[in-house]
């Protein structure tokens, strides 16, 4: 049986040339699947839908002081975080150009920068506010890393 999550990716996937339309059904799926988690991390007293991605966009609003959409920070963490991971980043990658996410580096105003300082501070970050265990904790971050990655979210987000 598929893992809750994994049948998310699966609407969401289904649903994304609605949500890139912003059509009445794209706006429709999002808002109940947003019922649907918020309703699940009250039921579990958790907030089981955060993971590493949401992890390093925290770290980007510390750092920076603020904020930005949370679905194009999210994307372009999950972009960052499924390639570090090696779990199916071209899906990502799909994912995010299907639904038309806003989540370039230079729309965000992420450079490589910073965006190597994010990395290098989230572990630290993580354990500082004892956040869930992830694969925040196995992974080495390097300068080597960082600008692999951020070459990997550059090409996956040009149009």
């Amino acid at each position: 049986m598929p893992s809750p999550g994994a049948l998310q990716l699966d609407g969401l996937e289904e649903a994304a040339p609605e949500i890139h339309a912003v059509s009445e059904l794209g706006v429709r799926w999002l808002a109940e699947t947003h019922r649907d988690v918020g309703a699940g991390c009250v039921a579990y007293g958790a907030r089981f839908e955060e993971g590493s991605e949401h992890f390093l966009a925290y770290v980007f609003e510390w750092l920076k002081n603020e904020h930005r959409v949370h679905g194009e920070l999210i994307s372009f963490c999950a972009l960052a975080m499924s390639f570090l991971q090696g779990n199916d980043p071209e899906r990502v990658v799909r994912l995010v150009r299907r639904t038309g996410v806003a989540a370039a580096p230079s729309h965000l105003g992420i450079s490589r920068e910073l965006f190597r300082r994010m990395l290098l501070e989230l572990p630290g970050y993580a354990a500082r506010e004892e956040l869930w265990p992830s694969v925040i904790e196995t992974l080495e971050f390097t300068d080597e890393l960082a600008d692999r990655t951020f070459t990997h979210i550059e090409n996956a987000t040009r149009l």
